[in-house]
């Protein structure tokens, strides 16, 4: 990753997180992880494809393949064991889906985050999405792999028309549906009071962007508090999907006490 070390000056102090089925789904075929690697604290979200069986061992296979690949670390930079990482759960996802029938058609979204310092990396596959708040604006980082999301920027469609287009869900790359995949990968460096959300779409599918936005940041909530409520508007705005969250909030500290405090704070996570 980019970046001196002596640049480090912040880490990741809190976070909220939260899985949950839903208001009308049966099953929860989301999946959330988060794990410290050598190459920093990785925050991940998946969103499985196709039965309930095959969604959810995808996306599961999807959390644990990511981090089982960067905690036992490896020469390559951090994009390249990324890049690897993909390529071996997409393998691992097809063999899956060809010898299991019950299996067929099983694929997973992904987002991820990797932070180190107040640098961060965040790659994705599919249209689960990662947003950065700066300067109390929400922006989205990531552009769905969706028929949707090519629509839009060919001008065919308005982002609200796409919203409610009847294929909506229509993904043009994921994990485990190619013979090939690769993230789209990119960095940043993160600044006090700022935050990445991470989320599949169950949040982004049903609330709008400003009122996401006008919940992330609220200074006067935790990031637990922040995630609770974003799950709420979902539910309360429907909850026809599965919704996963990462609210993670960075704050500053003095160089001598740079340390990942990360993998000590309380982290919940829902599953219904």
């Amino acid at each position: 990753m980019a970046g001196n070390p002596s640049d480090c000056g912040y880490i990741v102090l809190s976070v909220g997180v939260r899985c949950d089925v839903g208001k009308t789904r049966t099953e929860n075929q989301d999946r959330v992880g988060r794990g410290v690697t050598p190459f920093g604290d990785l925050f991940i979200v998946a969103d499985g494809v196709g039965g309930y069986r095959g969604g959810a061992e995808a996306a599961q296979a999807t959390v644990d393949g990511f981090k089982r690949s960067l905690i036992a670390g490896s020469d390559l930079t951090l994009s390249e064991a990324l890049q690897r990482a993909a390529r071996v759960i997409n393998t691992d996802l097809r063999n899956r889906s060809a010898n299991h029938r019950e299996l067929r058609g099983m694929g997973s979204t992904v987002v991820l985050c990797v932070i180190k310092g107040n640098h961060a990396m965040y790659g994705h596959v599919g249209d689960s999405r990662a947003y950065l708040l700066r300067d109390s604006r929400l922006q989205q980082l990531t552009r769905d792999h969706s028929l949707m999301e090519r629509m839009v920027a060919d001008g065919i469609l308005t982002p609200a028309q796409a919203m409610v287009h009847p294929n909506a869900n229509m993904l043009t790359r994921a994990l485990g549906h190619g013979t090939e995949v690769s993230l789209d990968i990119a960095e940043l460096v993160v600044r006090p009071g700022e935050a990445l959300l991470l989320c599949s779409d169950g949040l982004w599918g049903y609330v709008g962007h400003e009122k996401i936005e006008a919940v992330a940041r609220s200074v006067d909530l935790s990031p637990d508090a922040i995630a609770d409520n974003l799950l709420n508007l979902a539910i309360e705005a429907g909850g026809g999907d599965n919704i996963s969250i990462q609210f993670i909030r960075f704050e500053a500290v003095q160089p001598r006490a740079q340390r990942s405090l990360v993998s000590g704070l309380p982290w919940k996570k829902r599953l219904q």
